[in-house]
């Protein structure tokens, strides 16, 4: 089904600028090749299947995906599993000539990049980093990241992930303009539904 906002559209954004981010800035130095491949398959991947409406709306409505998941990252749960399913397929399993000890890697490191697109890590995630960067602004760190600690590198993967989520209003204008008005739309027939039934 397609969406005003979560669409192959955004998927495809969101994996562009993920691929800027590691092309324009320090952040492919602390990341190994599997990490880099999983950054951009996940990026592409990270809102597969949405249903066009929020966490909180499918676990108000009781929704078979929020009892699945246990009213916990109910859609990022769902996108995840859905981008593995469609890996089983051989056709689609860009991921097929890894050894399995690389493949369960990236899949580890695939599956926490969508989870922590869940809006309820953005703080905790944005207060991570004014840490590192204060200690790097200190002197008291001298890299930000440490390559050999996979925990340094899969939060710089969450980040990279969560930061290109978010990127539509950081485009040039007249493209800012368009995702806003995108996503304003989903909320708007989300609303409607929430209306329809008796949410609040």
């Amino acid at each position: 089904e397609k969406h005003p906002f979560h669409n192959f559209y955004h998927g495809f954004s969101v994996m562009q600028v993920a691929y800027v981010i590691l092309r324009d800035t320090s952040a492919s130095e602390y990341l190994t090749a599997l990490d880099t491949l999983a950054v951009i398959t996940a990026a592409l991947c990270h809102d597969l299947a949405h249903p066009g409406v929020s966490n909180d709306y499918l676990i108000h409505t009781a929704s078979p995906l929020a009892l699945i998941y246990n009213d916990v990252s109910v859609l990022e749960n769902h996108h995840a599993r859905t981008t593995f399913e469609l890996l089983q397929d051989p056709a689609n399993n860009i991921l097929s000539e890894l050894s399995t000890e690389d493949y369960a890697q990236v899949r580890r490191v695939m599956i926490s990049g969508i989870l922590h697109t869940d809006m309820r890590h953005h703080i905790g995630s944005c207060e991570r980093l004014r840490q590192v960067a204060d200690k790097v602004a200190s002197g008291a760190l001298e890299h930000p990241f440490d390559v050999d600690k996979e925990a340094d590198r899969q939060f710089l993967v969450d980040s990279v992930i969560h930061a290109a989520d978010l990127s539509g209003q950081a485009l040039q204008p007249d493209l800012a303009r368009q995702w806003g008005e995108r996503v304003l739309e989903e909320f708007k027939n989300q609303a409607t539904r929430e209306a329809a039934n008796n949410l609040p």
